[in-house]
């Protein structure tokens, strides 16, 4: 189980197990990447390292983001994510993100998505809304 404190490289082998899983396919075109409740430049990069080889046979995805668990990240975290999310732009058909959280804060999220560039995204409360969004764009291609 993925403890909420920040994860480096003094991270054992067991626990970079652990923050891969969080990053696998839920569909073969649909990624489900689940966020940990605290964020680290370190846990970024492994993640984002698992999204790589998750998706290195597609040319493009779907991607379902959990921010359920997630704390608040920092500027530093948010730079961060931004910086390693330009990787993937192109592949990405569409971003679903969900929080289980409040109307506010989903607002605000759409702000950083936005910020991010992702060319399509949507924020819902659940993960079935997230996945019932991606599949009504799916049906659309």
């Amino acid at each position: 189980m993925i403890e909420a404190r920040e994860y480096g490289p003094d991270s054992t082998e067991r626990e970079l197990q652990l923050l891969r899983s969080r990053v696998r396919l839920l569909a073969d075109d649909v990624v489900l990447y689940e966020e940990v409740p605290v964020q680290s430049l370190f846990q970024i990069d492994v993640m984002f390292e698992s999204l790589r080889e998750v998706t290195r046979d597609l040319n493009k995805f779907f991607y379902v983001i959990s921010l359920r668990d997630a704390g608040r990240p920092t500027v530093d975290t948010r730079n961060h994510l931004k910086m390693r999310f330009q990787e993937f732009h192109e592949r990405i058909h569409h971003a679903a993100v969900y929080t289980g959280k409040n109307f506010m804060l989903n607002v605000a999220i759409k702000f950083v998505f936005n910020g991010f560039g992702f060319h399509s995204y949507s924020v819902h409360r659940t993960v079935e809304q997230a996945i019932q969004e991606i599949d009504t764009i799916r049906n659309k291609l």
